[in-house]
């Protein structure tokens, strides 16, 4: 399982949309997702590819806090939902 996963968060992917929260935080297989989309974003030189949502104040190993992060803090989930909308065209 864990190869496969690795193959679609580093490969196959268009995005990867994390939301980030305390339990996605200390998750073992958002770890694992985690450290697959890191190494993509890493090869695309910081690319536009991990898109995250500010759930509460959790902070993501690997994951700089100055990456664009939207935060629900910020922005109604509806809006959210339209600029992810808005990003996937």
């Amino acid at each position: 399982m864990p190869v496969f996963f690795d193959n679609i968060y580093r490969r196959e992917s268009r995005f990867c949309v994390i939301f980030v929260s305390t339990a996605y935080a200390d998750g073992m297989w958002t770890q694992h997702e985690r450290r697959s989309a890191v190494a993509r974003m890493m090869n695309e030189r910081g690319g536009e590819y991990i898109l995250p949502i500010k759930i509460d104040d959790a902070e993501l190993a690997g994951v700089a806090p100055t990456l664009g992060y939207l935060s629900i803090d910020n922005y109604p989930i509806d809006k959210i939902a339209a600029m992810l909308a808005e990003k996937l065209r």
